[in-house]
């Protein structure tokens, strides 16, 4: 996190595939959805193709509970244009 000239916090913000992400929260998402992946390849049977099954879910399992847990910080404003009256 930056400082600005106030000493008010301000968060560091980086584009990942022309969107902007806060870099705290894409580590929280990327260490939940890892977790979830290794855990469940780690709980797979050892007979093929289970492990890639189970690491799959996982994954999936990480990026719903980062959806739920990471709200977006942006405000979309809507300006009505002169033809829309």
């Amino acid at each position: 996190m930056t400082t600005n000239p106030s000493n008010e916090t301000k968060k560091v913000f980086i584009e990942v595939w022309e969107d902007v992400i806060a870099i705290p929260d894409l580590v929280i998402s990327v260490i939940i959805t890892v977790s979830f992946t290794m855990i469940l390849y780690a709980l797979a049977p050892e007979r093929p193709p289970f492990p890639l099954i189970f690491g799959l879910i996982g994954a999936l399992f990480g990026f719903g509970l980062s959806v739920f847990l990471i709200k977006p910080k942006r405000t979309v404003t809507l300006i009505k244009s002169k033809e829309d009256k």
